[in-house]
């Protein structure tokens, strides 16, 4: 009975150890992240505060940072990182949205019929998305909504 009751305190604690060491590290991540996207902003002069980012994993390359620009003129924001409105009936921007690539209810959207969305269009190789540490956002999206002024920048890091 008495290796039983240490047996569960062994498993309960191996338990907590885990998620505590997990939450741990999605935090480490997602103030790496948040440094990342912000050296990105600030290196293309677009002045934002209260950015807040989410990783869905941590084996994922990608993740969400909500932030509140200075300048919210969208078109501004957008040039600086030579960023494309995209049109909602195009077919390729749906099949990635389909197929999970871009997410947009991580940063609160239910119906992007509601939003602007812009794309980077910029390849890892320019410097628009390039990182002081060496390594590069393969690319960017903004979702604005205009009526709440919100903004969400989706990222995704480039391999190598």
């Amino acid at each position: 009975m008495r290796i039983l009751k240490i047996f569960g305190i062994i498993v309960i604690s191996i338990v907590v150890l885990f998620y505590a060491a997990n939450f741990a590290a999605k935090y480490w991540q997602s103030n790496l992240i948040k440094k990342d996207v912000n050296y990105i902003f600030e290196k293309n002069n677009v002045e934002v505060k209260n950015l807040k980012c989410t990783t869905p994993s941590l084996l994922s390359r990608g993740a969400s940072c909500k932030f509140v620009p200075s300048d919210k003129n969208i078109s501004i924001i957008a040039g600086k990182f030579k960023m494309e409105k995209v049109e909602k009936n195009n077919s390729n921007f749906s099949i990635d949205l389909k197929y999970g690539k871009y997410d947009p209810s991580a940063c609160g959207i239910s119906d992007i019929s509601k939003v602007d969305i812009y794309h980077s269009r910029v390849k890892a190789k320019e410097d628009e998305l390039r990182i002081d540490n060496g390594t590069a956002f393969e690319e960017m999206i903004i979702f604005y909504d205009p009526n709440k002024e919100s903004f969400c920048v989706q990222i995704g890091y480039a391999y190598g």
